[in-house]
C-alpha cells in the first residue's frame, strides 16, 4: 500500500508532505519571529490546515474572525470581572463547557471564539494580565494562519490541475 502511493502525484503522498512541511515551518516562522507563545503559531496552522488551498483560506478567515470576537467577548468578560481569581475560577468551567462542545454543534469561528475566552481566562488565572493576552493570540494565530495559507498555495498552485491524482488510480 505504501509503495502505491509513493508518488509525487499520490493524493496521499501530497496531503502528507503538506501536513509535515506546514507545521515544520509555523515552527521555524514562530522561531525567526520570536513570538511570545509559538505554540499558537503552530496550533493555528493546524487548526486551518485543510487539503485545498481555497478550503484552507476559507477556513483561516473564520479562524481569524473567530479569534477576534472571543477577543472582544474575553476582554470585555475580564475588564468587567477584573482579576478576581474568584470569578475567574467561577468563569472558567463555564468557558471550557463552551469551548468543548462549540466544535462540531456550531460553526468553526463560534468555536475559535469560545477557546479564545478560555484561554484569556486561563492565562489570567496563571498572571493576571488582562486583555492584552488576546492581542497576542491573535498575532500568534494570524501568523499561523498565514503560514498554512501558504504551504497550501504552494502544494495546491492555480496554474496545476486542481487535484493530484492517486497513484492507484492511474491507468
Amino acid at each position: 500500500v505504501a509503495v502505491r502511493h509513493a508518488s509525487v502525484r499520490s493524493v496521499w503522498f501530497i496531503n502528507s508532505l503538506r501536513g509535515a512541511v506546514a507545521p515544520a515551518a509555523a515552527v521555524a516562522v514562530a522561531d525567526l519571529s520570536s513570538v511570545q507563545h509559538g505554540f499558537w503559531v503552530v496550533l493555528g496552522t493546524l487548526s486551518v490546515l485543510r487539503t485545498n488551498a481555497a478550503s484552507t483560506g476559507s477556513t483561516a478567515m473564520r479562524a481569524l474572525g473567530g479569534t477576534a470576537i472571543g477577543f472582544v467577548i474575553g476582554g470585555a468578560l475580564l475588564l468587567a470581572i477584573g482579576s478576581a481569581s474568584t470569578a475567574l475560577w467561577v468563569m472558567l468551567p463555564i468557558a471550557v463547557f463552551v469551548a468543548a462542545y462549540a466544535p462540531g454543534t456550531t460553526p468553526f469561528a463560534v468555536g475559535q471564539a469560545a477557546f479564545t475566552v478560555t484561554v484569556a481566562i486561563l492565562f489570567n488565572l496563571l498572571a493576571p494580565v488582562g486583555w492584552k493576552v488576546g492581542v497576542l493570540r491573535i498575532e500568534d494565530v494570524a501568523i499561523g494562519c498565514a503560514v498554512s495559507v501558504v504551504v497550501g498555495s504552494f502544494f495546491w498552485p492555480r496554474s496545476r490541475s486542481p487535484r493530484p491524482r492517486s497513484a492507484a488510480h492511474r491507468p
